[in-house]
């Protein structure tokens, strides 16, 4: 445990429509991590490798694709990641990132099938999986 402030920094992805955010329904998640030392900051917009290479740790919470945002929910659930990002993530987390990807039930887990087939299928040690249905602080 660090001082607050003095860690290393956590990106929470915020640009796919995701459902928990830093300081939304996260915040006690973010709270924790700051406590703990960590800097905790928000990223918004496409993930990009070049962009991003400065992150060591990123924090995936229940994306979804723009389609089923407002309550609207499409089947089979698109990916909440174009094809761009997908190859950028694996880029990244093959050059070391540490991704955690946290994961609600349906209609959340959809969004990252195909980003977890991906990654999947190259046997990525870095991949941290993490499956929560409830997190109470």
């Amino acid at each position: 445990m660090s001082k607050p402030g003095t860690g290393t920094t956590i990106y929470i992805d915020e640009g796919h429509n995701n459902f928990h955010t830093k300081d939304g329904r996260y915040k006690p998640f973010s709270n924790l991590l700051a406590k703990d030392g960590y800097l905790v900051e928000s990223l918004s917009g496409e993930f990009d490798s070049k962009k991003q290479e400065n992150v060591k740790i990123l924090i995936i919470v229940n994306p979804l694709n723009v389609i089923n945002t407002n309550n609207r929910w499409y089947l089979p659930t698109p990916s909440a990641y174009t094809e761009k990002e997908i190859v950028e993530i694996f880029k990244w987390v093959n050059l070391g990132g540490s991704l955690f990807l946290i994961v609600d039930h349906m209609p959340c887990l959809a969004p990252l099938k195909h980003l977890q087939k991906h990654l999947d299928s190259h046997s990525i040690i870095a991949l941290h999986w993490m499956l929560l249905t409830h997190l109470t602080f």
